[in-house]
């Protein structure tokens, strides 16, 4: 039977490699036990870094599963913008922020179901995902939402500085649907068209719930007077 000194161990709890290279310990054993613990600790060592190794490996697939996760249950598939519930959330969360402004935008494709018929469901897709992209290209400098809610209705939450005046705000943003919806003309046609109603959040409009209403609202009435516009709800 061969024993040593435990307390001689204590100080390399956390540190058992550094065992076999101190006098003191080794003089405590047999020499015939020194290769033995050698591959012990070996063996130890193998498993700390497998072990790093799993837990790394394991890091790795769930920063991919978190990914998998965000394209499929928060990104519209067609689009890549967020789909309506991932849209809803993050904008209830943006409008804790009173430190900035917040204004709400709802984005409709003008007869869309006539283009469909007329063109087919696939040129339909085109013009969605077309659609999609030129409202981001030309909200590259702003901070900003953007959703497909479903079909042809898009969203978008833009927050601004509060100490620009509200008229320069609204000008920007009627410069930005006149930009769009040219370029929808220019690429499908002139009866191509979207209609854009728009809201800023105030103290008694401040929920998405609310912002969403009164932007939809702000839309049809553009609809319901021609189309092919863009009003903001009073």
């Amino acid at each position: 039977v061969y024993s040593f000194d435990e307390s001689l161990y204590i100080p390399y709890q956390d540190n058992l490699s550094s065992l076999i290279h101190d006098n003191n310990f080794i003089e405590t054993i047999d020499s015939k036990l020194l290769p033995l613990i050698k591959y012990i600790v070996k063996l130890g060592n193998v498993a700390v870094h497998t072990n790093a190794n799993i837990k790394r490996e394991e890091e790795e697939k769930a920063s991919v599963r978190l990914a998998s996760w965000e394209k499929i249950y928060r990104t519209d598939s067609l689009t890549g913008l967020l789909t309506h519930n991932a849209f809803k959330n993050d904008v209830s969360l943006a409008l804790l922020n009173n430190a900035k402004g917040h204004i709400f935008i709802m984005i409709d494709i003008d007869s869309f179901k006539e283009f469909n018929d007329t063109y087919g469901h696939k040129l339909g897709d085109e013009f969605l995902v077309y659609l999609a992209n030129i409202i981001i290209e030309n909200l590259t400098d702003k901070e900003y939402l953007a959703s497909r809610l479903g079909g042809d209705e898009f969203a978008l939450l833009i927050s601004y500085d509060k100490n620009i005046e509200v008229n320069k705000i609204k000008q920007k943003i009627t410069d930005v649907f006149s930009l769009i919806n040219n370029l929808i003309k220019e690429k499908y046609g002139m009866e191509a068209g979207i209609s854009m109603g728009v809201t800023f959040k105030t103290e008694k409009i401040n929920s998405f719930d609310e912002l969403y209403d009164k932007a939809d609202t702000a839309m049809y009435e553009r609809k319901r007077n021609g189309k092919d516009g863009v009003a903001f709800f009073n």
